[in-house]
């Protein structure tokens, strides 16, 4: 009786903890997409000679609220190179989010979309240029921002990467992005869709 007694709150506690990790699971994922924002790498990224511990340094196109507070446009947000493999990839962090009368605090950007240099301006939100793939729907699926949760400023940039030779992957626990490439590729310049998150928030 004992037996069944222990294997019955055995199999209880089990089906609870089950219920319990998606929840806790669906919830990360919302924080971290809750901070849609698009950004242009300012430093010089280069697959041909990016090194570990490289700085890696973006500016915002557009402001974006956190914690009751709005980030400006042109803030920066840097980080660093956190890992090289020669002629295939390399894996970068950005860790720190700053603007001008806003103390620098520490952030994590979950890298959604990689985009070429064409100006997002320019094109606007019927611009031919821009990949237009990135639906609500789609950026929803994949862990990346909807429309209605990021500003009309810029057009949505397509979920991944649309430069060429180029893919992307976030680390499972949305804080590293990874390029992995079949030919040189320079990011400076380039255009970055990202969900700004911190610890716990």
């Amino acid at each position: 009786m004992k037996k069944v007694a222990v294997l019955s709150s055995a199999v209880l506690s089990a089906a609870v903890l089950l219920a319990v990790v998606p929840m806790v699971v669906a919830q990360g994922a919302s924080v971290k997409a809750a901070h849609p924002v698009q950004v242009a790498i300012t430093s010089k990224l280069d697959s041909k000679s990016v090194v570990v511990g490289a700085p890696v340094i973006a500016k915002l196109l557009e402001s974006v609220a956190m914690g009751g507070t709005t980030v400006p446009k042109g803030a920066k947000l840097s980080g660093k190179v956190t890992a090289v493999t020669p002629g295939q990839s390399f894996s970068f962090a950005f860790d720190t989010l700053e603007a001008k009368g806003i103390a620098a605090e520490p952030v994590h950007a979950d890298v959604i979309s990689l985009a070429p240099k064409p100006s997002l301006a320019d094109a606007g939100p019927s611009g031919k240029d821009i990949p237009m793939s990135g639906t609500a729907a789609q950026a929803a699926a994949q862990g990346g921002m909807g429309q209605d949760m990021r500003s009309d400023e810029l057009p949505d940039l397509a979920v991944g990467s649309t430069i060429k030779n180029a893919t992307l992957a976030s680390s499972s626990d949305a804080k590293t992005a990874t390029v992995t490439y079949t030919k040189n590729v320079k990011l400076d310049g380039t255009r970055m869709e990202v969900g700004l998150w911190k610890d716990g928030k």
